[in-house]
């Protein structure tokens, strides 16, 4: 009896040596190999409105104690028996993500049976898929199949539909002429004690800034104060003057809009009809070069009134080198995302994620806004042909 009981706490113990992770709960899924492991936690799935297909998030921690990066893969994925698209996610060397929820897969319905896979994927109760490690060469160092039952795991279904108002406002297609004693009537000419005829930009200082500032201030554009350090307010103020003044819109203030801000005849400003507009920060998941060469792109959102805004609407499409728009599997050339959140009155928000496939592909993005809504229920809109499109360049 003693001789058994010895080989079993061998055992034991030699498993738990073989396995350098930290302990995590056994009443989640946990796949491990190796020294790394992959721990699912939760799940999300959401439906922006009618006309979008539904996506699943998986949430977990994972863990890579490997000398180089992992990249996380989900194969021949299904759900309830109808087969859908599983994403990916890279894990960098030596990290631990800890026990806050990491986004992990995202899953979305093929292009070939995309009505199946998005009832499935709202109403889903089990996935089945394999997963994968593989390095940044794609060659698979683990693969298990596996079957995922959600009721285990913390779920959150958001299935949204934007309710109409019930007295929602007429649909407009062009600007009508703000209420704006100055509209119509150019501002006289300012005479800077500073200049720089190099270009101010962010992270710039001094009298050159201030002068800029204090501008801007005078004409409507930025209400933030005025201290010679160039931040977010002074980019995007300078953002809503180009737009408004016939310049290409950059958060950058060149030497061309210094000229112009300075110079008498300029607009003050006056809120547009659409008063969401892009701000100077965009940001980008990595591409992940492994089967799909993707990346996931979130573009800044400031609300440039002094109500606040609940629910936006965005066309957006991409670009190649020569400036062409191209097909993605089959997917017409411009597409539609819808948001809601709440952005308060000059408060900034990164947009929902856009996933450009394939990434290698893509020169530009190229994002309007199409319609937003206010918090009284107040919808303005724009005609999609009259979409102005902010060009934002990821390769160069």
């Amino acid at each position: 009896m003693k001789k058994t009981t010895a080989i079993l706490m061998t055992l034991v113990l030699a498993a738990l040596c073989c396995l350098s992770v930290p302990a995590m709960a056994a009443s989640t899924p946990t796949f491990v190999w190796e020294d790394c492991a992959l721990q699912l936690l939760s799940y999300k799935i959401t439906k922006y409105s009618e006309t979008d297909s539904p996506n699943m998030y998986l949430y977990g921690r994972l863990i890579n104690n490997k000398d180089y990066k992992l990249y996380v893969l989900l194969r021949d994925t299904s759900i309830d028996g109808v087969s859908v698209v599983g994403g990916i996610f890279a894990a960098d060397a030596k990290t631990d993500t800890g026990t806050e929820d990491l986004e992990f897969a995202l899953i979305f319905p093929s292009k070939d049976n995309k009505e199946a896979g998005s009832n499935a994927i709202i109403s889903a109760r089990v996935l089945n898929t394999t997963l994968e490690f593989t390095n940044k060469d794609n060659e698979v160092l683990c693969s298990q199949k596996i079957s995922i039952d959600l009721d285990v795991l913390e779920g959150v279904r958001d299935i949204v539909t934007p309710k109409p108002t019930e007295k929602p406002t007429p649909i407009v297609t062009s600007t009508p002429a703000p209420d704006n004693d100055n509209y119509g009537n150019g501002a006289p000419p300012y005479n800077p004690s500073s200049y720089n005829f190099t270009g101010l930009k962010r992270g710039s200082k001094g009298q050159a800034v201030k002068d800029l500032q204090q501008r801007l201030t005078d004409l409507g554009y930025l209400n933030d104060k005025v201290d010679g350090e160039y931040g977010l307010s002074t980019a995007i103020a300078v953002m809503s003057f180009c737009d408004q003044n016939g310049l290409y819109i950059q958060p950058d203030a060149t030497v061309e809009m210094q000229t112009l801000v300075y110079s008498a005849g300029v607009e003050y400003y006056k809120e547009p009809w659409i008063p969401l507009i892009f701000g100077p920060e965009y940001k980008w998941d990595n591409p992940l070069y492994v089967d799909i060469d993707n990346g996931t792109f979130y573009i800044q959102l400031v609300n440039r009134t002094n109500r606040t805004i609940r629910g936006y609407e965005l066309y957006y499409y991409f670009t190649d080198v020569w400036g062409n728009r191209y097909l993605q599997n089959g997917i017409e050339l411009t597409r539609k995302t819808v948001g809601q959140e709440s952005i308060k009155p000059g408060y900034c928000v990164y947009s929902i994620p856009i996933t450009v496939y394939p990434f290698s592909w893509t020169y530009a993005v190229n994002i309007g806004i199409h319609r937003i809504i206010f918090d009284d229920g107040e919808i303005r809109e724009i005609d999609p042909k009259e979409v102005n499109y902010w060009t934002c360049p990821i390769k160069n």
